[in-house]
Order: structure tokens, then sequence, then C-alpha cells
């Protein structure tokens, strides 16, 4: 846990102690995160990663998280549809397929991929 605070202090150029009067707390610090890294229409494992976690861990009971994992998604879905009214199954494939990946299951045994 200290580590991840050490890199926080130097990604962020603040003091330890002034990490929480930045955020507030470990959800600022987060929602904070999310909201950067969903700003854009990026696929980058590391946003796919934290969306992953919100969608898991807080959107059942986060409105905000819920909120900015909504929106991301549907940015997803129109840049690749054009529809607005739902995430589409590209959307859901794409979260599916890192998840598995960040679990490090594979759907081929070791044996059905050589003979692929």
């Amino acid at each position: 846990m200290r580590a991840r605070r050490d890199a926080l202090v130097k990604a962020t150029g603040l003091l330890r102690g002034s990490l929480y009067g930045a955020f507030g707390s470990k959800r600022g610090m987060f929602v904070a995160a999310l909201h950067d890294a969903t700003d854009s229409e990026s696929r980058d494992s590391k946003v796919l990663n934290l969306v992953l976690v919100a969608l898991m861990e807080l959107s059942d009971h986060d409105l905000e998280v819920r909120g900015l994992v909504r929106d991301y998604l549907v940015k997803l879905s129109c840049s690749e549809s054009g529809d607005t009214n739902a995430v589409t199954v590209n959307v859901a494939t794409l979260l599916g397929e890192r998840l598995l990946q960040r679990a490090h299951v594979q759907l081929q045994s070791d044996n059905e991929r050589s003979k692929s």
C-alpha cells in the first residue's frame, strides 16, 4: 500500500499529507482518476481496467461513478455504431476480453492454439 501512495505522491507532485486534502478521500481520488481516464474514447488497457473496477466495485451503489462509466461506454458505442440508444455488443465484447486478459484466462487450451 505504501508503494502505491508513493507512486501517487510522485505522479501528483503533492506531499503525502496533501493527497487527502486535494481529493478528500480514497473515493475522491478514484473518481478523479476515473473522470480523467474516461474523458476520451481511449481503449487503453489501463482505462479499461479502471472502468472494470468501477463497474464491479462501485457503480451498483455510487451514482456518480455509474454516470461516468455509462457516459464513457456510450461514447465508445457511438464511435463504433452511431447508435446513441444502447451500448453495443462490441463494447461488451471489449470489456469481456479485457476482463479475461486481466484474469489470464484463455478460452482455447494450449493444444488448441498450437493446432491453429
